[in-house]
C-alpha cells in the first residue's frame, strides 16, 4: 500500500504526489478487540508516524485491553479540563542542546510527559497528536511554556549559568492571538527575560496562514523572544517557510543529520542548509544525535550546536546532569 500510494498521480496533465500514513493493529491472543478499540488503536499509531516524519507504518504497541486504559481520548480530555494538568498528572522534562565545539550546554528543550493515573504513562507522540487532531494542544502547550518559564531560574542554579528554553506550540496555533498572549502572560508572570525564551513551532499540522504566522513571529521576536523552525526538512514545505517566516534557529530533522552513515547525500543536504542558514543569519541545531561520530561529523560541516541523547535523555529538572 506504501509503495503504491507513493507513486504520483497524473491529473490534468499534472504529476500529483501523495503521502500516506499507516497505523497498524495486529490481534494478539486473549485481545478482545471491539470495533471501537481497533479504530482508536489505529488511529494513535497513525498519529505517531505523523509525528515522526509521516509516510511509515507504524505497529500499535500501546495498552492491550480494553478497559478505560485504552480510551486516551477521553482521558485526555478529562486531564486538560479541570485547569491543573500537573495535578492529572502532567509534567515536563528537559533535554540538553549543547555547543558542539566543545559540549557545553546553551540550551534545553521543553518537553510534555504525561503518567495517567488510570492508563500509566503515554507516549508523547499519542497524546500530543490527539491533543491536536480534538483541540486540546493549547492547553498543553500553554502548561509547558508556563513550567519552562517558572523553571528558568532554577536551570540557572543547575548550570550555573543562565539557560535558554525551548517550548513546542503547534503550527496550527500560529492562526490566532491566544499564542502571543499566552508568552507575553507568562514572561510577565515569572519575570523572565524574553532572550531567554525559544518558541519552536512543531509542524505536526499545516500552518493554516503563512503571511498571519509571519505577522505572530514578527510580534513575538519584537518582544525579544526567539522563534525555531523545529524538525526542519521532514514537514510540508520547509523552504517556503523558511522564507516565509523570519525565524531564528532551525533544528534539522534527524533524518537530515546521518552524516555517518550516509555521509554524501546527508551531507550535502545539511551544507546546502547550513550554507543557506548563514545567509539569512540563521543558527542551526541538528537533532537526533545519538554517536560520538556523528556528532563529529555536523560538527566538521559547521554546525554549531546538536541535540540528542549522546548528551542526554528528557529528564525531570530534579534530575538534570549539570555537568557540561
Amino acid at each position: 500500500m506504501l509503495a503504491t500510494l507513493r507513486e504520483p498521480y497524473i491529473i490534468d496533465g499534472r504529476s500529483v504526489g501523495v503521502g500516506v500514513s499507516i497505523g497498524l493493529v495486529t490481534a494478539e491472543p486473549g485481545d478482545d478487540l471491539t470495533a471501537d478499540l481497533l479504530l482508536r488503536r489505529a488511529d494513535a499509531a497513525m498519529y505517531a508516524v505523523k509525528r515522526r516524519g509521516k509516510g511509515e507504518l507504524i505497529r500499535y504497541t500501546g495498552p492491550k485491553d480494553s478497559s478505560p486504559h485504552a480510551d486516551l481520548p477521553k482521558l485526555l480530555a478529562g486531564a486538560l479540563a479541570g485547569g491543573s494538568p500537573a495535578a492529572a498528572g502532567f509534567d515536563v522534562h528537559y533535554q540538553p542542546i549543547v555547543r558542539l565545539s566543545d559540549g557545553a550546554t546553551v540550551a534545553v528543550e521543553a518537553l510534555a510527559r504525561w503518567t495517567d493515573p488510570v492508563a500509566g504513562p503515554v507516549h508523547p507522540d499519542v497524546f500530543v497528536t490527539m491533543a491536536e487532531r480534538t483541540g486540546l494542544v493549547a492547553a498543553i502547550d500553554d502548561f509547558v511554556l508556563d513550567r519552562a518559564c517558572a523553571d528558568t531560574a532554577r536551570l540557572a542554579e543547575i548550570y550555573g549559568r543562565p539557560i535558554d528554553v525551548h517550548v513546542n506550540v503547534s503550527a496550527g496555533r500560529l492562526a490566532g492571538p491566544g499564542l502571543e498572549d499566552a508568552v507575553r502572560a507568562a514572561l510577565a508572570r515569572h519575570r523572565l527575560d524574553p532572550a531567554r525564551l525559544i518558541i519552536e513551532i512543531t509542524e505536526t499540522l499545516r500552518i493554516p496562514d503563512l503571511p498571519c504566522a509571519a505577522g505572530l513571529v514578527e510580534r513575538l521576536r519584537a518582544l525579544g523572544v526567539r522563534v525555531a523552525l523545529d524538525d526542519f526538512g521532514s514537514g510540508y514545505n520547509a523552504l517556503a517557510q523558511l522564507h516565509a517566516i523570519p525565524v531564528d534557529i532551525v533544528k534539522l530533522d534527524s533524518t537530515l543529520t546521518d552524516v555517518d552513515t550516509s555521509p554524501d547525500r546527508a551531507g550535502a543536504l545539511c551544507r546546502s542548509v547550513l550554507a543557506i542558514c548563514a545567509e539569512l543569519g540563521i543558527t542551526v541545531v541538528a537533532e537526533g544525535l545519538e554517536t560520538e561520530d556523528r556528532a563529529g561529523a555536523m560538527a566538521a560541516l559547521g554546525c554549531p550546536q546538536g541535540q540528542g541523547y549522546l548528551y542526554g535523555a528528557p529528564a525531570p529538572l530534579t534530575r538534570l546532569n549539570s555537568s557540561s
